[in-house]
């Protein structure tokens, strides 16, 4: 056997053996006249099918964008030339991701064009599942950034708060009814209330709301609040309540569950508009899978296992991809006027009570929102409400901790208003100097959270150093059950969140005075 021969074999057992498909077109007429086997198995036509078509038939559209140009270069060069981004058609119809590869062979009399398509469809499949988790990882961090900004602003205002109301109700009670401005120090307080809602749902957008857990049905949350919810919905709108009786039940706040399910029935409502829809509400149970799941917000929250489901589905406007990426957004909204807090909201919410939200939305097809939560056994009894007593006329000295003067100094017209006397500190350090100064004449000490230094939690930690059974209300503008969780087991007294009235510190006080 020649080498010639030898050559001719070799290049016959590569062509056939080759698992990528070679194509050999004639260069000018760009019509298949050889195929090797795997064109066949990937592209799903016969040999005889593929030797009647042509280059636009396999890549149908494709050719005037390259790919024509770089056959007709082989004329001129026998240097390998390849590309991607081309799309080969099959059978069936489907259009396969390909990497090409275009050559000159030498064949008497005229060379000829072997263009060898390898399939990428594996490699662009990774590559988008790459996208997504990069795409999903970005979501989480802003989520989580944006969190931590609520967060901490909502915390700072609330010290601003704090010195608001509570100035202002020492003024009011100091004041007849009929003074003239008594009416006016009212809606001074009235406002900060609501400056103190707006915080309260910055928190929850963080995680951080103020939670008061409790075992509840979520199927009776939500037949609780039908009335409530009619009247808040355009009256064009009309309202199907689906509520399985073996829906789980959940651990949950019940005024931020209410504040869920109200945000979702009028987020719904608004999509719809003044036209005619559909709103329907479904609760019911589900064994969440783990891991990631589609469209879900945030990532990895709910852990596996069985979980209640609420589900508010919609026949408004619907969504675009590019709105559906924001809608959990502070402030964003699609609205000419308003604020855009209620998604974000819910799922802070959410988050806080380690659950997970699913958004379904397509443009003219409406929308669905599902909200997972952990189920838990169903409550055995009504919870028992703490015993309070009436307030009373404080006795004992009060050591008050915080870096804020405004703050300290309102605490310290407060308590003397209620009748203890008062010492003050300006941060952890101080106060713990203070105390084994005073010791022997503390009560107890209110003790801010949050300081620069020394801060609550180290400071709690020496004073149970000093005195094991010292009494310890903590204050903070962040949750108790936050601030239980930055503790780690910390043994605390009793908790008042910021702002507070003086009605509100004197009862706090009260409870963490009396065992």
């Amino acid at each position: 056997m020649t080498p010639a021969e030898r050559q001719q074999q070799i290049d016959h057992c590569v062509f056939r053996e080759a698992h990528d498909a070679f194509f050999v077109l004639h260069p000018t007429e760009l019509r298949v006249v050889e195929a090797n086997p795997a064109a066949q198995r990937l592209t799903g036509f016969r040999r005889k099918q593929l030797l009647e078509l042509g280059l636009q038939d396999l890549f149908d559209g494709q050719t005037d964008d390259g790919l024509q140009p770089l056959i007709s270069a082989t004329h001129t060069t026998s240097c390998l030339l390849s590309r991607d981004g081309y799309l080969l058609v099959a059978s069936d119809g489907r259009r396969i991701p390909v990497h090409v590869s275009i050559s000159r062979i030498h064949t008497e009399p005229d060379p000829l064009a072997l263009v060898i398509a390898r399939d990428v469809s594996l490699q662009k499949q990774a590559e988008e599942q790459q996208r997504q988790w990069e795409l999903r990882i970005q979501q989480a961090q802003k989520l989580e950034s944006l969190g931590l900004l609520a967060g901490g602003i909502a915390h700072d205002f609330n010290n601003l708060l704090t010195a608001i109301l509570g100035f202002a109700d020492l003024a009011q009670r100091e004041l007849s009814p009929e003074a003239p401005a008594y009416d006016s120090i009212r809606r001074v307080i009235e406002a900060t209330r609501r400056a103190a809602d707006l915080t309260g749902q910055m928190l929850a957008y963080s995680g951080r709301g103020k939670f008061q857990v409790q075992r509840l049905s979520l199927a009776e949350s939500v037949r609780g609040m039908i009335d409530l919810l009619q009247i808040s919905i355009s009256k064009q709108v009309r309202l199907q309540l689906e509520c399985a009786d073996d829906t789980p039940w959940v651990e949950a706040d019940v005024i931020q569950l209410r504040q869920v399910i109200m945000n979702l029935i009028l987020n719904a409502s608004e999509a719809i508009g003044d036209s005619e829809g559909t709103i329907a509400v479904r609760t019911g149970g589900q064994v969440w899978p783990g891991g990631l799941v589609p469209d879900c917000y945030p990532e990895t929250n709910l852990p596996a296992g069985p979980c209640a489901v609420l589900e508010v589905t919609d026949t408004g406007c619907g969504l675009i991809a590019e709105t559906r990426a924001k809608i959990f957004d502070p402030f964003f909204t699609t609205k000419r006027t308003g604020r855009g807090l209620g998604l974000a909201a819910v799922l802070g919410i959410v988050r806080g009570h380690n659950g997970a939200i699913q958004v379904a939305s397509e443009p003219a097809r409406g929308s669905t929102f599902r909200v997972f939560l952990p189920a838990c056994p169903p409550s055995t009894g009504p919870a028992d409400s703490p015993r309070v007593s009436p307030p009373r006329q404080g006795r004992g000295t009060i050591l008050v901790v915080d870096d804020e003067d405004f703050v300290r100094s309102l605490a310290q017209r407060m308590l003397e208003r209620l009748g203890f006397a008062v010492l003050t500190a300006c941060d952890g350090r101080e106060g713990i100097e203070i105390y084994r100064l005073h010791a022997e004449k503390i009560a107890a000490v209110l003790l801010d959270l949050t300081m620069p230094g020394c801060d609550g939690p180290e400071t709690l930690r020496e004073l149970r150093r000093l005195r094991r059974d010292l009494p310890v209300l903590l204050s903070s503008g962040f949750s108790e059950r936050e601030v239980t969780e930055r503790l780690a087991g910390q043994d605390f007294t009793g908790f008042v969140a910021k702002p507070y009235s003086l009605e509100e510190l004197g009862q706090a006080m009260l409870k963490t005075l009396v065992p």
